[in-house]
């Protein structure tokens, strides 16, 4: 709706600032960093899978 300039001006909207399109920039990046961090500490590690699976044998 913001690249509609009555519509924009109606809703109180308007182009996000340099800021913002920086914020909104980097926080793809940060995301994809946490995802990958918080999926890289739940993974149990290859050890402890041979652990467990040498006890059932």
């Amino acid at each position: 709706m913001l690249g509609v300039p009555g519509l924009a001006e109606l809703l109180g909207g308007a182009w996000p600032t340099a800021y913002g399109w920086a914020l909104a920039a980097l926080a793809i990046p940060i995301l994809l960093t946490a995802d990958t961090l918080h999926k890289a500490h739940r993974r149990p590690s290859a050890r402890c899978w041979r652990r467990v699976l040498s006890r059932r044998g």
